[in-house]
């Protein structure tokens, strides 16, 4: 019985979260609050788990990527210098939503949802939006190969990415807060009265 309890909790708390995130059209236009979504939950599972990730916020970065080389026992140096613009996506990836996490008192029409740790859902750094500035070799150096150059973009790319860690991007605060704003705003149209989402650490 206890075991037949917690899996009707569970798919109960798939249902909202589902009914959340495939509403949104229909939400959007509608000022009265929704009764708690009914029907088939293991069709609401499968759903929710072919949603995937969910953006909330996107970040266009413009980066400067150079490159020197002036080994010392080569005569002359040669150097590079990029321009280009990335753009981070980030939310959270709803495939890893443990539903076991998620609590509901339907008597007081309260939910405490957990979701998923935010992070960098995609970075794009679009080649015509790529723009050499500078290309230069002295002596008896020859320019940076294409491949050379290829290395330095991802290295760019790997930069962005470690900027975004070390907190110089506010994206994953941000990617957070709009998140929590989505949800419930969302769980509140749907009736709850008292909606609380956390983020797994």
């Amino acid at each position: 019985m206890k075991k037949e309890r917690k899996k009707s909790r569970a798919l109960t708390a798939w249902a909202v979260i589902v009914a959340v995130v495939c509403m949104v059209p229909m939400l959007a236009s509608c000022q009265k609050p929704l009764p708690t979504p009914e029907g088939k939950p293991l069709d609401r599972v499968q759903l929710m788990t072919a949603t995937g990730e969910l953006a909330t916020v996107e970040y266009t970065v413009s980066k400067i990527i150079k490159a020197k080389d002036c080994t010392w026992w080569k005569i002359g140096e040669k150097r590079v210098l990029f321009k280009c613009n990335a753009y981070l996506q980030a939310g959270v990836d709803m495939a890893g939503y443990d539903d076991s996490k998620t609590r509901i008192d339907s008597s007081a029409m309260a939910i405490t949802v957990t979701l998923p740790k935010v992070k960098i859902l995609s970075c794009r750094m679009p080649f015509e939006e790529i723009r050499l500035v500078e290309s230069e070799a002295t002596g008896f150096r020859h320019q940076f190969s294409a491949e050379e150059r290829q290395l330095l973009l991802q290295q760019g790319e790997q930069s962005i990415l470690a900027d975004v860690d070390s907190g110089k991007y506010a994206i994953l605060a941000d990617a957070e807060r709009n998140t929590r704003i989505f949800f419930e705003r969302m769980l509140t149209r749907l009736g709850y009265k008292s909606v609380t989402i956390k983020f797994e650490k």
